[in-house]
């Protein structure tokens, strides 16, 4: 389901390529600041 889903290609863009090597921990992509956590814009609140 992930794989198929086209929103999470540009999503994915700007993290670190090591973050997205197999097997892929969720919870450390959307928490390390080379991960999601740089664009989520309230991250700090």
């Amino acid at each position: 389901m992930i794989a198929a889903n086209a929103a999470l290609i540009p999503l994915v863009a700007s993290a670190d390529e090591s973050l997205l090597e197999a097997p892929v921990n969720v919870l450390r992509l959307s928490t390390h600041p080379s991960g999601l956590a740089s664009i989520i814009e309230n991250w700090h609140e």
